[in-house]
């Protein structure tokens, strides 16, 4: 490889914002375009450095027929080039965006997600130290995404661009070490290394707003306006994401200063006269911790906020709003009530409550051949070595064991060692009212499987892995 700016600019960024401290994996979302093997090559050129291991991901989206196994191939090759093993997730996304109805640019990023999470949890599973994932949006991709947000309408949060780090719902980070390097000079360092990427020639087509604004909007405002606009936009972001910095710093402060009356599960309860006290961003700011502490991450509007402002200044002390995932804003004279609407949060806990569906002994070939067919969905099952099992359990090993809620003692055997179940949904950032939900398959308090309804946040112990030593394999279903 060939030494690059590229280079010296990713590894000022992994510095500047802590990307791979104490990480000892990555899992790598890899298309085979510029920017993830650009990513990739950089990395893998650090592995040594920064005492990493590379787990590449491919996810084919089923989008391009005539092309994703070709380009699916060539990053299974790229990937063994360098002796590592590719995972490939393969779906139907055209059809799941219309079922899920939404755009098929926004069921792929949902598809890439998930797929990245899943394999962070294999990883963790079978490794020892922290994973995190790692994906390739460069500096253009920030200015886009700014842009994008200015002309949907968007506060100071979305000005503020792609955060350089952020933990996912599995407790995972997700890190972005390209967020400092041009398209061009990703582009430059893909040719001065002979890496010959895949081209999408469908990113220069207007078909989607992105795209449209890649070639259409920033060329426009470059040519009429000004020619730096890129860096005007990113001067913007950084600018934004100090501010705000500085915005949920003060709200944490007041917030644990007096404004937050009484925390449950279900609810938080704030002084309303301590509200009406304080600057709207600050008051905003405070709202917002609460529902995020409630579990309401995504989906608020500025429509919701506004119409939590009116309850704060209301006159009616009984005044309520509907907010989204049946969430709440309420009035209770001097206080505001933040919740979860009780008669929908018990109608969505029937109708995401698991049992077991069965469990069964198959060999390891016939278990293999299920996940390959896909007859295994990931999430929804549990596999686990038979006779490890039973040499530590016993013959009667299956009537020990038990489907129920989390208890008081209960741990699992993890890559990294025991763990508290507590503690490890603390540590994935599961928030209160949601580990209520939570379902462990357990002998005694020996979790072996851990199971959050609805959600991807899935673990299994350890103890019992299988490897090539295996004959027999014990598989749990929801």
């Amino acid at each position: 490889m060939i030494e690059s700016n590229v280079t010296e600019k990713v590894k000022e960024t992994i510095r500047k914002h802590s990307l791979l401290e104490g990480v000892r994996h990555v899992v790598l979302g890899f298309s085979g375009g510029p920017d993830s093997i650009c990513l990739f090559d950089v990395l893998w050129s650090l592995r040594e450095e920064y005492s990493i291991s590379i787990h590449p991901v491919h996810v084919n989206h089923g989008i391009r027929k005539d092309v994703c196994h070709e380009e699916q191939e060539f990053c299974r090759d790229f990937a063994k080039g360098r002796g590592l093993e590719l995972t490939v997730y393969e779906y139907d996304c055209p059809a799941l965006a219309k079922e899920w109805g939404m755009s098929t640019e926004e069921a792929g990023r949902k598809l890439r997600y998930q797929a990245f999470l899943n394999r962070a949890v294999d990883v963790a599973k079978n490794y020892e130290g922290e994973v995190a994932i790692a994906v390739a949006q460069n500096r253009d991709d920030q200015v886009e995404t700014v842009l994008m947000r200015i002309l949907r309408g968007t506060g100071i949060n979305g000005l503020k661009g792609i955060p350089y780090r952020r933990r996912d719902q599995g407790g995972f980070d997700i890190i972005r070490p390209l967020l400092d390097v041009s398209k061009s000079e990703v582009l430059d360092y893909c040719e001065e290394n002979n890496l010959r990427p895949r081209i999408d020639l469908t990113n220069f087509e207007p078909i989607y707003q992105r795209n449209k604004i890649r070639l259409e909007l920033i060329p426009y405002l470059k040519e009429n306006y000004n020619v730096n606009i890129e860096d005007s936009i990113i001067r913007l972001a950084e600018s934004a994401a100090e501010d705000r910095s500085l915005i949920e710093e003060l709200s944490s402060l007041y917030y644990g200063e007096g404004v937050a009356k009484e925390e449950r599960e279900d609810s938080i309860l704030l002084d309303n006269r301590e509200l009406l006290k304080l600057p709207p961003a600050i008051r905003k700011g405070i709202i917002l911790k609460a529902l995020k502490n409630l579990g309401l991450k995504e989906d608020m509007t500025y429509r919701h906020f506004e119409a939590l402002e009116s309850l704060v200044f209301s006159d009616n002390p009984s005044a309520h709003q509907d907010l989204p995932a049946g969430f709440f804003g309420e009035r209770r004279y001097e206080d505001l009530l933040l919740g979860r609407s009780l008669e929908k949060a018990e109608a969505e806990s029937e109708a995401i409550t698991h049992e077991i569906m069965g469990h069964e002994v198959v060999g390891m070939d016939e278990f293999q051949s299920r996940v390959a067919k896909g007859l295994l969905p990931k999430g929804e099952y549990a596999a686990f070595d038979y006779h490890k099992m039973r040499k530590s359990y016993g013959e009667n090993v299956l009537e020990l064991l038990a489907f129920r809620e989390k208890a008081p003692g209960d741990t699992i055997k993890l890559g990294f060692g025991t763990k508290k179940i507590q503690d490890l949904l603390v540590d994935a950032k599961v928030p209160a009212m949601e580990r209520k939900e939570i379902r462990v398959l357990a002998i005694g308090n020996n979790v072996l499987w851990v199971i959050l309804p609805n959600k991807m946040y899935r673990r299994w112990t350890v103890d019992f892995s299988m490897d090539n030593s295996t004959e027999k394999v014990l598989i749990f279903q929801i």
